[in-house]
């Protein structure tokens, strides 16, 4: 009897013991850092935390999520000009409107982000939406790069951004137009209905029956419908360079020469700079071959369709006065423009000016791609 109790004193003792390291190991295991801990003493996310404080978007993010944050860095916000002193005198709804473009609700990291992708995705801005981008080269958020990515936190994500992201407030031409210098490729664009379309509502270019008293899209080599554009901006600068040197000198001019100096430099589409990396073709979608290019050719408009114009009456006049035979391609760096024709190569300056109707980049040079191109970038 007595050996019998000693065995079952034994088991008891033993499984007290198990079930004494089973509690002591549990509460030594620590809980995730949440999103708000993390933010409070984050390496570089001083001024971060500063604009969310200001906004209240703090609480919000204390309010158990989940979220995805793409935090810009002190550094970003240096170089947007957003300093301490800055963010303390910013009015709060315009500073809650840039920092709520940044906070995506629910978790964006690496259980999601993989392989080649580009989405439009919903973030606590309820008027607009950021474009987050993976390929090769890392993660984007509208064309800036996540320097240090996929910090997994209790309540969420955390990305830390090397740049500041603001939210669009116009279409491409309201944008040109505030810009300093853009100032003569406004004003092509203003002088031209056509060409402004694409600046401010391609989509109706597009439509299913063609407009009386409009333009068509014709001889279009897809069946792909765009609701926004891309276009390869020269600054004033550029302009000087080709001969320009005002306005008054682009007046002068007739309305075809005009126009075909910015009709190459719309693409089909919204691009950021890193979709260009790596090497990305432009030109007639149709007979373009991907080639070793990692990602597939984007059609410009001097290279795919033409426009038309419907009368009243369904009567039309095809526009056929561009440049229609020009083929380019972005070199690896995804900002240097390389084409036949093209004697200076056209580098990006100012990237990824995003608007209400697609994407603006500034170049430095004007430049008229023609004929057919051989890549010459590493693919």
């Amino acid at each position: 009897m007595k050996i019998f109790h000693l065995k079952y004193v034994c088991l008891y003792i033993l499984l007290s013991a198990a079930v004494s390291c089973s509690k002591k190991d549990y509460n030594a295991t620590p809980s995730l850092t949440t999103l708000s801990q993390y933010i409070q003493t984050g390496d570089g996310l001083t001024l971060f935390r500063q604009a969310l404080k200001r906004t209240g978007l703090d609480s919000v993010l204390a309010s158990g999520g989940p979220y995805t944050v793409f935090a810009p860095m002190d550094s970003a916000f240096t170089a947007a000009g957003l300093g301490s002193d800055k963010i303390s005198a910013y009015p709060v709804d315009q500073l809650k409107n840039i920092l709520s473009y940044h906070i995506l609700p629910g978790r964006i990291g690496s259980g999601t982000l993989t392989g080649f992708l580009s989405d439009t995705l919903e973030s606590l801005n309820s008027q607009r939406s950021p474009v987050v981008t993976q390929n090769y080269y890392g993660t984007f958020l509208n064309g800036v790069k996540v320097t240090q990515g996929n910090i997994n936190l209790a309540d969420g994500v955390l990305h830390k951004l090397s740049g500041v992201c603001l939210p669009p407030t116009g279409d491409i031409i309201t944008a040109l137009d505030s810009l300093p210098n853009t100032r003569m490729a406004a004003y092509i664009l203003h002088q031209s209905a056509g060409l402004s379309i694409f600046a401010r509502n391609i989509s109706s270019l597009f439509l299913p029956v063609p407009p009386q008293g409009g333009y068509h899209i014709q001889y279009f080599y897809t069946a792909s419908v765009y609701t926004s554009s891309t276009m390869l901006i020269p600054s004033d600068d550029a302009f000087r360079q080709y001969g320009y040197n005002s306005i008054s000198d682009l007046a002068a001019l007739d309305s075809v020469h005009r126009t075909n100096m910015l009709t190459s430099c719309i693409l089909y589409g919204s691009y950021f700079t890193c979709d260009f990396m790596g090497g990305r073709l432009c030109g007639n979608i149709n007979s373009l071959s991907q080639g070793g290019a990692p990602q597939p050719p984007i059609g410009d408009f001097g290279d795919n369709g033409a426009l038309a114009w419907f009368d009243s009456t369904g009567g039309s006049t095809t526009y056929l006065l561009f440049n229609n035979n020009g083929q380019y391609e972005f070199a690896k760096d995804g900002l240097t423009i390389n084409g036949t024709g093209i004697t200076a190569s056209p580098r990006i300056i100012q990237p990824n000016i995003v608007t209400t109707t697609g994407v603006i980049h500034i170049i430095d040079h004007v430049f008229a791609p023609n004929g057919g191109y051989t890549p010459q970038s590493p693919q």
